[in-house]
């Protein structure tokens, strides 16, 4: 539902062959604010199937706060590989041309926002967050935010192509 709405709202090409798409600014730059939407909609559609189980809570508890580290790079270096370096059908179309490491990092950071942002929706939303010390939040929040990242930059990845 997430992907098909963000498609028909944000991802289509409204015009022929000769048209900049929607997720493209002016002069090629890439258009963040679209980006960050179709980020917005591929997270909450993994994030919402996993927030209500109960295996977040349970790795949650069991992660000590090195593993939480390596969780939150590791879900960054997943949505970056997605996103930039692995050759999905149809990416060589994609309007995310990184012009350097810099934009890479942008774009990596950017969705892994999101996702923390998605995740921490999600864990309210469900009733998860509550009566949980700060500790406790925080780590159920880095890991939804492992499938958060994932849903964010497939998101992004699937419908703008």
């Amino acid at each position: 539902i997430g992907i098909s709405i963000g498609k028909s709202q944000l991802g289509s090409n409204r015009g022929g062959a000769g048209n900049k798409s929607d997720l493209e600014g002016d002069g090629g730059h890439i258009n963040y604010q679209a980006q960050m939407a179709l980020a917005f909609c591929g997270a909450i559609l993994i994030a919402s199937n996993v927030a209500p189980t109960e295996e977040i809570l349970l790795i949650a508890i069991t992660a000590s706060t090195i593993q939480l580290i390596l969780i939150s790079l590791f879900s960054m270096a997943i949505g970056a590989a997605i996103l930039y370096f692995i050759d999905f059908t149809g990416s060589d179309t994609s309007v995310i041309r990184p012009e350097g490491w810099k934009d890479i990092l942008a774009g990596v950071i950017i969705m892994y926002a999101i996702a923390l942002l998605v995740s921490t929706g999600m864990l309210w939303f469900f009733g998860r967050l509550e009566g949980l010390s700060l500790f406790m939040a925080v780590a159920e929040i880095v890991v939804l935010s492992f499938p958060g990242s994932v849903g964010a930059s497939a998101g992004r990845l699937l419908l703008q192509t």
